[in-house]
């Protein structure tokens, strides 16, 4: 206390002295500056005699410094970071020194000759020093960074108040300065000093709180007294406080009695994990054991922690194909741990660096990885600290592999129910598409419980109809496996087919008498006897309701006879199945007629004397315009226009006898050579009609003025058996040619007698002529809709009961749209004649002719069947003929609307016409 009041007034008057004496430092300065090399700025003042110590740097600083009595030296340390850490080691020779530390600002109080203890940083500063001391100071914390200085003080200076050495002697002092590094761990570092009797805690709380397995390292360098230094919790400083009886401190980290240097390395235990510690500094007597406190304690001390690296990980996972997880766990309180590095497997250098064991495969707290390949694998993680330390562990996972391959399998015909329908004899190739997240190990095919083969795909075969079990099994390496289980159908695909040449149906049946259905079919692979055969009498009624009506059973049979009990029109489907279900179909067409009785016979041979008159007729007609075709094209060729052509043949038709048969040639008039043009034609005809008229010898034509005057109309208007000009005879005569050609009474028998016979009106004589001309400009015939035999065969599909009625509608509608009359006979549709088919027309005609010359009429001839082999169904057009006889195809008949006698030549392949009578134009049914 007494000490104390006598320093503040020191402190007082140096003050005032200090702010009276700057002007004289100042100037000093200005006179000295190399006394003061690092503080030119700041020395200002001194009231009393400045200092002048000799300046030393770092880097120039003598391994031994020697100081003559009164000398000082002032060593610039340079700016120095705040609160890093000096080792500084002094050893004294001869006679004792002051070693004063000061901050940039204080050096100027000591060489301004000031007194200096008050401005001079006390802990470090060891004055009246000798021998040997080492110790670590740590430059106090500040918000800017400072230079510091240490002067080697060995003189009576004006201002140590008497404190320290006065410098009687002199001494040799050896000092060396370094700079320590800073550490992370470092928790406490620097000078602590105590006076007698006091304590003070240097850390403590959240800062001491340590992992199980933290190593602390406590080392001292004492430079006075024989302070102590304890380690203790809470509950023991508690006790410590309190002069307790309890423990103070943790026994074996603690320091006591402190003279020496020492060092205590101490590892938290597990029971102190967690636990807020205290590190406290003492220089009391108590607690005993220690230290007694008597004199000034001066300790360097360094608590420096070493983080505990305990690198641990955990595993999640172990399936192959999955994700694998791995998380580290370990100690990090003091965020020591700085990178984590993992090595999925060590046994693979991935890095290619030649080490197997330390690849970066990923970093981080947690992290994952999937493995492709089963088995056991050695993971590694090595964990470094902020302190450049590192630490490894590895552990196994093991990878299983316990999920089965998956697979897809192709066959044909294989439905979403597992089931194929193959046919017999058919190879087939099955195929398996499996995956697997490790391999595959085998695809095996068992077949009926056998193993038939091993792979992707397998050819597969059975010849004889049947289920079948095909059994694939894939399996990876690991021995998991997985199946499937296929049915596989053989079946009997071959639909037998209906042998055409062997199957016959009537076409013509008549009612009340048995016919006969005699069908045939063949299949590839059914016996004959496996056959089924059925008749269907009624297609448009469904009897066994099974949703097809043209598939019933109504007969059975391959051969059997049936009376049909109505007549008209009659379709019949025959169906033929085999074993397995397939079947093949037929439709057929009979016309059933009536059953006779005696007074049909004449008008039915009525009839067909009709039918075979008017188809001669047609025939004779058709002929002859195919002659007269070919005579126009004769004379064209002779250079005549066509008109001048059909004039010529017009003129040799009236003015000559022609036979029915005459060919192109005598229609043309080539055959006499006689060939004229119709200006020649008709001023014949004119000297003709003057020589009618008037007698005597034939007006030259030259003299004729008016060359139409032979053409008029004679004035006798009823009758035409007048006088004989074309008007007369020669309408006459073309009438009566006309009439000879249909076969019919001529109109013209009477005409000289004055008889009233039938004649031709002019619209009659007209319209006849239009059908002889439209018969010759028709390219196109058609033939009736329904033939008379059964000749082509027509099968139907089963699976397609409607194509049978599609097919005959469709036909019957085309039939209708085909019908067409020409001169009154229907003939086929293909049977149009192109220019190059005239001439063998013309041949062929020719060959008629001559036969008819001879007499002849078995040139032509048709045929007829009884049995059909067709599913179409004849239409029947009236037949309104009275009667017809047929000889060597000459069909002659009379009309059964006037009576008139007419006869036609069939064609060849032609079995019945449609013609119109040449006497009264009514239709009439021809057949052959």
């Amino acid at each position: 206390m007494l000490v104390g009041l006598f320093i503040l007034p020191v402190i007082a008057v140096n003050i005032v002295s200090i702010s009276h004496i700057s002007p004289a430092i100042n100037d000093d300065i200005d006179s000295n500056p190399s006394h003061f090399p690092s503080l030119e700025s700041s020395l200002k003042v001194s009231a009393r005699s400045a200092v002048t110590c000799s300046s030393v740097e770092m880097s120039t600083l003598p391994a031994n410094l020697s100081l003559s009595s009164g000398e000082c030296s002032s060593l610039n340390l340079g700016t120095l970071v705040s609160e890093s850490v000096l080792d500084i080691s002094v050893q004294v020779s001869d006679s004792p020194i002051d070693l004063l530390f000061f901050n940039e600002n204080g050096a100027t109080t000591y060489l301004a000759g000031q007194n200096y203890h008050l401005a001079m940083t006390a802990d470090p500063t060891l004055e009246s020093l000798s021998g040997t001391v080492n110790f670590h100071w740590q430059v106090p914390a500040s918000l800017t960074d400072k230079g510091w200085f240490i002067i080697i003080d060995n003189m009576a200076h004006p201002g140590d108040e008497n404190f320290g050495d006065q410098g009687a002697n002199s001494s040799i002092v050896s000092l060396d300065v370094e700079l320590l590094p800073s550490s992370e761990f470092d928790l406490f570092h620097g000078l602590a000093v105590l006076a007698p009797g006091s304590h003070s805690e240097l850390a403590g709380g959240s800062e001491l709180t340590f992992d199980a397995g933290d190593k602390l390292t406590i080392t001292t360098w004492p430079i006075s007294g024989d302070a102590d230094l304890y380690l203790m919790t809470d509950d023991q400083r508690a006790n410590y406080l309190s002069n307790g009886n309890g423990e103070a401190f943790i026994s074996g980290a603690s320091l006591t009695s402190i003279t020496t240097q020492q060092t205590l390395v101490w590892s938290v235990p597990a029971e102190l994990d967690g636990i807020p510690l205290h590190l406290m500094f003492d220089n009391e007597a108590e607690p005993t054991g220690g230290g007694e406190g008597i004199g000034m304690a001066k300790v360097s001390i360094k608590l420096e922690l070493t983080p505990v690296l305990s690198p641990e990980f955990s595993i999640q996972g172990g399936e192959l194909g999955t994700t694998i997880g791995f998380q580290a766990a370990m100690p990090n309180s003091h965020n020591q741990i700085n990178t984590l590095q993992w090595d999925f497997d060590t046994s693979v250098d991935s890095d290619d660096n030649g080490v197997n064991d330390d690849d970066n495969d990923a970093g981080g707290w947690g992290v994952s990885t999937t493995y492709l390949t089963p088995g056991v694998f050695e993971v590694s993680l090595t964990i470094a600290s902020l302190d450049g330390r590192s630490a490894t562990i590895a552990h196994s996972v093991t990878i299983i592999d316990t999920v089965a391959p998956t697979f897809s399998v192709s066959i044909p015909g294989l439905d979403s129910e597992m089931h194929a329908l193959v046919d017999h004899s058919q190879l087939i190739t099955a195929t398996a598409n499996a995956e697997d997240a490790h391999a595959i190990a085998s695809i095996n095919w068992i077949v009926d419980g056998t193993l038939q083969g091993s792979g992707s795909s397998i050819d597969l075969q059975w010849g004889i109809p049947g289920e079948h079990q095909v059994e694939i099994i894939v399996s990876d390496p690991s021995g998991n496996s997985d199946s499937v289980s296929i049915t596989v159908e053989v079946i009997d695909t071959t639909t037998p087919v209906i042998n055409e040449e062997k199957t016959s149906v009537p076409v013509n049946a008549q009612e009340g008498k048995t016919v006969t259905f005699n069908a045939s079919a063949l299949d590839a692979w059914d016996e004959a006897s496996d056959l089924h055969y059925a008749w269907d009498l009624d297609p448009d009624f469904d009897s066994d309701n099974d949703g097809n009506a043209r598939n019933d059973a109504d007969l059975q049979g391959a051969n059997l006879g049936h009376i049909f009990q109505h007549h008209g029109k009659t379709e019949i489907v025959l169906t033929v199945t085999d074993a397995a279900g397939n079947s093949d179909s037929a439709g057929f067409t009979i016309q059933v007629s009536p059953a006779p009785s005696e007074g049909n016979m004449f008008a039915l041979v009525l009839i067909i004397s009709i039918v075979v008159i008017a188809t001669s007729v047609a025939g004779l007609i058709g002929y002859r315009k195919v002659q007269e075709h070919a005579a126009i094209q004769l004379l064209v060729n002779h250079g005549l226009s066509a008109e001048e052509a059909e004039t010529q043949i017009l003129s040799i038709k009236v003015n000559q006898k022609l036979s029915v048969f005459a060919n192109a040639e005598t229609l043309a008039g080539l055959d006499s050579g006689d060939v004229k043009t119709v200006v020649q034609l008709q001023n014949d005809e004119k000297s003709q009609l003057s020589q009618q008229l008037y007698g005597g010898d034939p007006v030259p034509a030259s003299q004729i003025s008016d060359p139409n005057a032979g053409f008029q109309r004679s004035s006798n208007a009823e009758s035409y058996g007048g006088h004989a000009g074309y008007g007369g005879n020669s309408r006459a005569n073309a009438e009566n040619e006309l009439a000879r050609i249909a076969g019919v009474t001529p109109a013209t028998s009477g005409y000289a007698q004055g008889q009233q016979s039938r004649v031709l009106s002019e619209d009659e004589f007209s319209a006849f002529a239009d059908d002889v001309a439209a018969a010759d400009s028709e390219q196109s015939t058609h033939i009736s809709d329904a033939p008379a035999s059964n000749d082509h065969f027509n099968p139907i599909t089963q699976d397609s009961p409607s194509s049978q009625t599609a097919q005959t509608d469709q036909q019957s509608t085309a039939a209708a749209q085909k019908r067409a009359t020409s001169m009154g006979v229907v003939i086929p549709q293909n049977s149009a004649v192109s220019e190059g088919e005239i001439d063998e027309d013309v041949a062929f005609l020719k060959g008629l002719q001559m036969q008819g010359d001879s007499g002849s009429a078995d040139a032509m001839s048709s045929q007829s069947t009884s049995t059909q082999t067709t599913a179409e169904a004849p239409s029947q057009a009236p037949d309104t003929n009275s009667g017809a006889t047929e000889q060597e195809g000459l069909v002659e008949a009379a009309c059964g609307a006037c009576g008139a006698h007419f006869a036609l030549t069939f064609p060849d392949g032609i079995n019945e016409v449609l013609v119109d009578c040449p006497s009264c134009s009514v239709e009439q049914v021809l057949r052959s």
